[in-house]
């Protein structure tokens, strides 16, 4: 009876140490992705603004994304990925994401923004795994040049120029791009708590730890809207 009493407390404490982990990186997370979007807003318009934007979003999403897939296998198998299973991922985002959209079913989310979304995470794994570091690597030696601000200079155009007439005020087109990408980053987002919630409940604490998450993205886009921020221009 005794060790039974043990053997229980050592696992509720376990437990709430596992719980207390998940919360600290899912903040961890959300605060990469808000920063990321909120240093566009606070900056003066510098060369940097793409990097430090790539650099806190991606880092956002690939912590969350992991998060997921390791409590995914906790789920499943009953424990926790290792370093090494992790490692497997890299900063390859598209990777990590089509392993978790596959446990999402698309339950939730505009599934039109399917391909949009995924052209960006494409950039972002690109970043990921090539752009983090080009200026050492330069330095290095290396004459290879990331592709990825080619790239979003494309994709930024494509939701510019295709989504609106030509004829209207390039200001308001920019303004209108930069919206649907935010939309786009709010609703991944959102999407992926809400795969986390269904495979990782665990408990009440957890479930309103998911539902504050929710609520300070749907504060932050708030905020984005009543002050109408403009990124990239």
């Amino acid at each position: 009876m005794v060790f039974n009493k043990l053997y229980f407390r050592k696992n509720l404490t376990q437990q709430i140490m596992q719980n207390k982990i998940i919360e600290d990186e899912l903040n961890i997370s959300l605060g990469l992705i808000r920063q990321g979007l909120l240093y566009l807003y606070h900056e003066d318009g510098t060369d940097d603004v793409l990097f430090s934007f790539m650099q806190l979003i991606s880092g956002g999403f690939e912590r969350l994304l992991k998060l997921i897939i390791t409590c995914n296998s906790k789920n499943n198998k009953g424990i926790f990925c290792t370093k090494k299973e992790l490692k497997e991922y890299s900063h390859n985002l598209i990777k990590s994401r089509k392993f978790v959209m596959k446990l999402s079913n698309n339950e939730i989310g505009n599934i039109q923004q399917s391909k949009s979304i995924e052209d960006f995470f494409l950039i972002l794994s690109d970043f990921g795994e090539e752009g983090r570091y080009q200026n050492l690597n330069i330095l290095g030696g290396s004459n290879f040049e990331p592709s990825y601000q080619r790239e979003f200079d494309i994709f930024i155009k494509k939701l510019m120029y295709n989504s609106y007439p030509a004829t209207q005020d390039a200001e308001e087109i920019i303004q209108k791009a930069n919206m649907v990408l935010f939309e786009m980053l709010f609703i991944e987002t959102r999407r992926l708590i809400y795969i986390l919630d269904k495979i990782y409940p665990e408990s009440k604490k957890m479930s309103l730890l998911y539902k504050k998450s929710f609520e300070k993205l749907d504060n932050l886009k708030s905020f984005y809207e009543q002050n109408s921020i403009s990124i990239f221009c």
